[in-house]
């Protein structure tokens, strides 16, 4: 009965989570870009699904929204507000 308790204590034991190995530097410098990339296509697919039957003013609002989500996700309005200033 002993064994059988063991079991099924180790059996509800939370699985922790697989961690993920560090990248050095070059691999997360390029593991960033490939993550920008793939969000510019993204809100290109969904300014153009978006976008499709609108007029110019519809298309410009649009952009200025995709590209206003790209700058905040990719960490870069920090730098941006700085560079008008």
């Amino acid at each position: 009965e002993g064994d059988g308790e063991r079991a099924a204590e180790h059996a509800a034991a939370p699985l922790a989570p697989p961690v993920a190995p560090v990248p050095a530097d070059g691999d997360a410098a390029q593991g960033a870009q490939r993550d920008a990339l793939q969000l510019a296509l993204k809100l290109v697919l969904l300014v153009f699904m978006l976008g499709q039957d609108g007029d110019v003013d519809r298309l410009l609002l649009l952009c200025t929204i995709a590209l206003a989500i790209f700058v905040a996700q990719t960490q870069n309005l920090a730098q941006l507000i700085t560079s008008f200033r």
